[in-house]
C-alpha cells in the first residue's frame, strides 16, 4: 500500500496526458531483473519508470518527457527520503552492523549495510514495531511511531549487545596469516547456546 500510495504522489504530480501507474507484473512479467534481487536480497524498494511505449523515443520529444517527469522523479526521491524509518545499527564500540531490520507491519526484512550499518526505508505511517537481529547479538526490538509520508523520517539509532563471549580455552593456527586456513577449537558450557543463538 505504501509503495501505491508514493507511486499515486508521482502520478498526481504528472502532467504527462495518458500517463498511467501500475504493478509491473500486472503490466508485463519479468524474472531475476534488480527489481527481484533489491526485494529479494536486500530487503529494498524498486521502482521501474517508463515515460513512453516507444521503447525509443523520437529526439525531439525527449525535452517534453523531462520536462513532464524530472519534477515528479525528484519528489518521487525526496518523498522516499523523506519518508519511514532511518538510522545505523552498530555495536558497542561504534562499528556497523549488518542486521536485519523488520517491522511488525509485515514486508521483506530491509538490511543495514554490511560495512556502516547505515539504513532508510520508506515505511507505512503509524505505530509499529521494529526488530532488528543479527546473528551473535541480543535482538532489540522498538515501539515507534513513523511519521506521515514526506514529513521527515524517523531517525532510529540502534545498538546492539553482543552476546555473552565464548572463551577461546585452546587454539591451533591462530598465528598464521589471515588468508590462511586456521582452526579454532571453542570448549565450554556456553558453546552450544552461542552455536544455536548465533546462527552456526
Amino acid at each position: 500500500a505504501l509503495l501505491g500510495t508514493l507511486a499515486q504522489r508521482y502520478l498526481d504530480a504528472n502532467a504527462q496526458p495518458d500517463f498511467w501507474i501500475t504493478n509491473g507484473a500486472a503490466w508485463y512479467p519479468s524474472n531475476g531483473d534488480t527489481n527481484d534481487w533489491s526485494y529479494g536480497a536486500r530487503g529494498g524498494h524498486d521502482y521501474t519508470l517508463e515515460v513512453s511505449l516507444d521503447k525509443a523515443p523520437p529526439e525531439e520529444e525527449l525535452p517534453q518527457l523531462r520536462a513532464w517527469h524530472v519534477p515528479s522523479a525528484l519528489g518521487f526521491l525526496v518523498d522516499g527520503r523523506a519518508s519511514g524509518l532511518a538510522g545505523r545499527v552498530q555495536d558497542g564500540g561504534g562499528g556497523g552492523v549488518e542486521a536485519s531490520i523488520t517491522s511488525s507491519l509485515g514486508g521483506q526484512p530491509l538490511f543495514a549495510d554490511p560495512e556502516t550499518g547505515a539504513f532508510q526505508r520508506p515505511l507505512a505511517p503509524g505505530p509499529q514495531t521494529i526488530t532488528v537481529a543479527a546473528p551473535g547479538y541480543v535482538s532489540a526490538s522498538l515501539d515507534v511511531e513513523i511519521p506521515e509520508i514526506a514529513s521527515g523520517a524517523l531517525v532510529l539509532p540502534v545498538t546492539l549487545q553482543r552476546r555473552a563471549p565464548v572463551p577461546i580455552q585452546g587454539a591451533m593456527g591462530l598465528s598464521t596469516p589471515a588468508d590462511t586456513a586456521a582452526t579454532a577449537c571453542l570448549r565450554g558450557l556456553a558453546v552450544r547456546e552461542h552455536l544455536l543463538d548465533a546462527g552456526g
